[in-house]
Formats: structure tokens, sequence, C-alpha cells
């Protein structure tokens, strides 16, 4: 017969997600967030400088760089939600404080 215990890896405390699988989808949305924003005000500095027409050559850079953005933002809060919701599952299951099962 399994328990609880034996299913957690070892030094983790229970109803918890392991630091190194919470915080690395973290810091790689933070990098392409912040990269996309980045290139997004150069972008937006290039196009100012020589004029945005619907037919030039700097609307396109504008539209990669706003959606890069738009998809780093989504990524960094589905990254963060989704381990928010594993939590709440988790306690859940095993019946936790703070969770809708009860005894």
């Amino acid at each position: 017969m399994s328990t609880v215990a034996d299913e957690r890896p070892q030094g983790t405390v229970p109803g918890t997600v392991p630091l190194g699988r919470a915080l690395g989808p973290r810091i790689a949305a933070v990098v392409v967030l912040l990269a996309g924003a980045g290139l997004l005000v150069r972008a937006i500095g290039d196009a100012a400088q020589h004029g945005v027409t619907v037919d030039g050559p700097w609307l396109a850079p504008l539209i990669v760089t706003s959606g890069w953005v738009v998809l780093g933002a989504t990524y960094l809060i589905q990254s963060w939600t989704a381990k928010a919701a594993a939590g709440s599952a988790e306690s859940a299951r095993r019946g936790r404080p703070g969770s809708c099962r009860r005894h």
C-alpha cells in the first residue's frame, strides 16, 4: 500500500510544489516578456524615427514584438495560475484546510 509520503520527493513540504518546478517556467516567462518589451521599445523608437505607414517596413516589427509581449505575458500568467491551481487541487485532494472537501 502506497502512502502520500511515498509519492512526494524527499525534502518537500506536503501540499506544495517543489521549488525547482515552480520557478523554472516563471523565470522563462519573465525572460521572454522582458526581451519582448525591450525589442518593442526599440521597434517603437525606430518606427517613430522613420514614420509608420501600412505599406512601410516599420509596421511589421511593431506587430511582431507586440505579439511577443502579449504571448510572454500570457505565458507568465498561465504559469503563475497553473501552479496556484495545482496547489489548490492538491490540498483539496488531501483534505487540507481551505479545501472544499468535507470530512
